[in-house]
């Protein structure tokens, strides 16, 4: 069954730090024997991240991602049934992008902010960016 799981996660290096190169290199080695394809959204201080493929495969990779102390604050959605890839030729494509960093820092932290609207803004995030991302050689991308 072809899945998706959709998450935020605050990160432990601002933007642009050796790390994330790391994690662009592991997640595509790794997204190319599970299967998996998708996009890593950084913000200045935060992932947004969705990956798809065989649902078994994306709950190693989340239980992974759990683990990994780069991250913290994870917020995950986990979706079954995706009818299609949203990234098939994408084993990880990192774009780094200027968001409203304080607006959505807030959002994230406001216990007020019911789990439903926050995956809502998680998906407005992606739609909102994933029209203007074009893959480089490299799988990175700026604006």
């Amino acid at each position: 069954m072809l899945s998706e799981v959709l998450y935020v996660s605050r990160s432990l290096h601002r933007k642009g730090h050796a790390s994330d190169l790391a994690i662009l290199q592991t997640s595509q080695a790794n997204n190319e024997i599970k299967g998996l394809t998708g996009c890593l959204i950084r913000g200045t201080t935060w992932f947004v991240q969705s990956l798809e493929g065989p649902s078994p495969a994306l709950h190693d990779v989340f239980r992974a991602i759990q683990q990994d102390a780069r991250h913290s604050d994870i917020e995950f959605w986990m979706s079954d049934n995706l009818a299609k890839r949203r990234f098939p030729e994408w084993r990880m494509l990192m774009a780094e992008v200027a968001f409203e960093q304080d607006a959505t820092e807030r959002m994230y932290r406001d216990p007020n902010v019911t789990i439903e609207a926050k995956h809502v803004a998680t998906r407005h995030i992606f739609d909102a960016h994933i029209e203007t991302l074009k893959l480089r050689p490299n799988g990175r991308q700026q604006h």
